[in-house]
């Protein structure tokens, strides 16, 4: 996994006070922080698929890293979906073997039980 670009989107302070946390803490983050971007990525998608261009270009002015990268790499032409998005977000955080584990999340409506996984 790649711990700098996870600990670009947390705030300094957070990612300097986990600088020594363990490999499950770290693992855990990330896998919160791939979550949480491709739910910024897909958010709004299905309410507006006319408005895609539009989210794509808001979407390459957020204060996530890893969120304006992902827009950068996925096709224009095409809809955005859990599959692409989990894949993007797993290459770009190194997150390797996690891939189908987001693309679930990613496919299911966010509940408390997913907050707290």
């Amino acid at each position: 996994m790649n711990r700098a670009r996870i600990a670009a989107e947390l705030p300094p302070a957070v990612a300097a006070w986990l600088g020594d946390a363990s490999p499950d803490v770290w693992d855990a983050l990330a896998r919160d922080v791939a979550l949480r971007a491709g739910r910024a990525l897909l958010d709004g998608q299905a309410d507006f698929p006319e408005e895609d261009d539009w989210r794509r270009d808001a979407l390459s002015a957020s204060a996530s890293p890893a969120v304006r990268y992902t827009v950068t790499v996925l096709p224009r032409d095409r809809r955005l979906t859990p599959h692409s998005v989990a894949h993007a977000l797993c290459a770009h955080f190194e997150l390797f073997g996690a891939a189908d584990w987001l693309q679930r999340k990613l496919g299911s409506r966010p509940n408390s039980a997913d907050r707290a996984a």
